[in-house]
């Protein structure tokens, strides 16, 4: 039989799915999201997600470019090279 949405128990998702849980934590520590009164993605996971990479790779791409920022040229075709190279 057809359970309607008003007769489901309510719980704690974070409680009954600890996936999600350890899932969200990794987020906000790596600022991909933040809570208010809602979790809300940051510019940085909406573009980690936008790239179509895994977070963890999307944040570790992150990381290098910031990196390398200070020391990036787009007056040369080499470091525009190295930001459009696949990290793989």
């Amino acid at each position: 039989s057809t359970q309607k949405v008003a007769d489901v128990p309510k719980g704690d998702p974070m409680m009954d799915h600890p996936e999600i849980a350890a899932a969200m934590q990794w987020l906000l520590a790596h600022d991909m999201v933040r809570l208010d009164r809602a979790y809300r993605s940051t510019s940085l996971g909406r573009a980690v997600c936008a790239s179509g990479l895994e977070p963890q790779a999307g944040y570790f791409l992150w990381q290098e470019l910031d990196r390398a920022r200070p020391c990036i040229s787009l007056n040369t075709d080499l470091h525009i090279c190295y930001l459009v190279t696949p990290p793989d």
